[in-house]
């Protein structure tokens, strides 16, 4: 996860449906990003806020963190699944509720710890309510959780219903998500500066990189917590489309018009501050050598970055003289967040050690290669991530996963408590196999608490078939192992 403290790149994702061959989904999400027009809104937008009658009071600290906002907090309960599309109209939704995964619902909650959660908002019912161009933050867990239609009866998530529906997109957790009741801290903080991004004119997939390194730079220490809501959130829609567009503002696509020059693909926070492509490319020109220099060694060019070429750029280790063991090390270090002088000692010793490092691996990586191709055994042990699964999985082990169809597992049933001070924090059936655990879920049963069925198989040890997800085994068939 601590790879993830440096992003760099605006991306978002058009999902289609898991296990599902056919490809008028994809197609559907492809028509609507094409066709997508911005709103240009007043001074203030409405949004839509729902949560949970118990996270009442950090949700509207992050409704009160927007600028140039309007709208209230609706709770569930009392609210419920009954929604119209007149209060489904705001362009922005920002939802604080549970979610679960392999469930087509989102949930309140009247008080802490309570298990007969009331639904919040049903994918079956908002066919026609989503407004086209909408942009959803959701804090909940598996907000954006990719999986099959099948697991749920044929019915597909609330995510992929919204952007079905129209949404341009939803920025959401593939996992379980944190954040406390009454204050504002990890998905609460993503999230409210996803939305800031998108209220202040940004594409969506600038705004989810400018989160994202906002959410980095707020946090002297980022916790475990903290890198796991900075790797799970994750934009499901087209990163190019520009929702919201200030009075001042183009509109005009990153790609740039057809036969123009290509706007900046990631513009800021509003008028004015926008770079273009052409001043970029005005800073790179005066980087350049002139042309009669050219063919010569450039002294203001050094391992990694650019200097403006002249008398003043002066490099003490010119091209193909040998350079310190310690600048080196610096100057070639791959992770962003590696500052200090080139004489730092204590930076170079960390950057070469890490560079030394990734050299192994990478030499490692060529020795095992070399012994496939010989046809001599790989000598690693069979870890957890090359672990042999029945059934077909459309991605690796680990957050996010997704399964295209059912598997059969075996392990241990406990009841426990999981995903403690998370928004998933809660006493239910736990599933352990040799490889890893899950929650365990009885498909028909409640996404939530103890299942009585299965809190009477606790300490006996089970077969399941059914789907495995990221976090959840949801079970179609149980035995009890001899």
């Amino acid at each position: 996860m601590a790879d993830f403290r440096g992003p760099t790149r605006a991306v978002g994702r058009l999902p289609d449906l898991v296990g599902v061959a056919d490809p008028d989904v994809l197609v559907d999400l492809l028509r609507h990003a094409a066709a997508a027009v911005p709103l240009t809104t007043p001074a203030t937008t409405p949004v839509f806020a729902l949560s949970t009658k118990t996270w009442r009071l950090s949700t509207q600290l992050t409704l009160g963190k927007l600028a140039g906002v309007s709208g209230t907090v609706r709770t569930c309960p009392p609210s419920d699944v009954s929604w119209t599309a007149a209060e489904l109209a705001p362009v922005v939704h920002l939802v604080n509720c549970h979610g679960a995964e392999f469930d087509p619902r989102w949930y309140g909650e009247a008080r802490l710890g309570q298990q007969d959660v009331p639904p919040a908002m049903d994918a079956r019912l908002l066919p026609g309510l989503i407004p086209r161009g909408s942009v959803v933050a959701a804090e909940c867990c598996y907000g954006a959780a990719h999986w099959p239609p099948a697991a749920a009866g044929g019915q597909a998530g609330i995510a992929a219903t919204q952007l079905r529906e129209g949404a341009s997109g939803v920025f959401g957790s593939a996992n379980v998500s944190y954040g406390p009741a009454a204050a504002n801290a990890y998905a609460d903080v993503i999230c409210q500066l996803f939305v800031s991004e998108v209220l202040a004119g940004a594409f969506l997939g600038r705004a989810a990189l400018t989160a994202r390194q906002r959410f980095v730079q707020g946090e002297s220490f980022l916790d475990p917590s903290d890198l796991k809501t900075l790797g799970q959130f994750d934009l499901l829609g087209d990163p190019s489309a520009h929702p919201i567009v200030r009075p001042g503002q183009s509109g005009v696509s990153p790609a740039g018009a057809a036969g123009g020059t290509p706007a900046d693909p990631v513009p800021h926070r509003g008028p004015g501050q926008q770079g273009s492509w052409a001043a970029r490319r005005t800073r790179r020109d005066r980087c350049a050598p002139a042309a009669a220099d050219r063919g010569r060694p450039r002294a203001g060019r050094q391992r990694g970055r650019l200097r403006p070429a002249g008398p003043a750029a002066h490099d003490p280790h010119p091209r193909g003289a040998r350079r310190p063991a310690r600048l080196r090390a610096v100057a070639g270090h791959p992770d962003p967040h590696v500052r200090g002088a080139p004489g730092d000692a204590r930076t170079a010793q960390g950057a070469a050690r890490s560079s030394r490092g990734g050299a192994a691996r990478r030499v490692s990586g060529a020795g095992r290669a070399r012994r496939l191709r010989a046809g001599r055994p790989d000598p690693r042990p069979v870890t957890r991530r090359r672990a042999r699964r029945t059934g077909d999985r459309t991605r690796g082990e680990g957050g996010g996963a997704a399964v295209s169809g059912e598997q059969t597992v075996s392990g241990l049933v406990e009841v426990r408590r999981v995903a403690a001070r998370s928004k998933s924090d809660q006493v239910t059936a736990v599933l352990t196999t040799e490889d890893r655990s899950w929650l365990l879920r009885r498909s028909g049963g409640p996404s939530f608490g103890v299942d009585d069925e299965l809190a009477a198989l606790d300490g006996q040890r089970v077969t399941a078939t059914g789907f495995a997800g990221s976090g959840v085994f949801l079970a179609t068939a149980l035995e009890l192992d001899d």
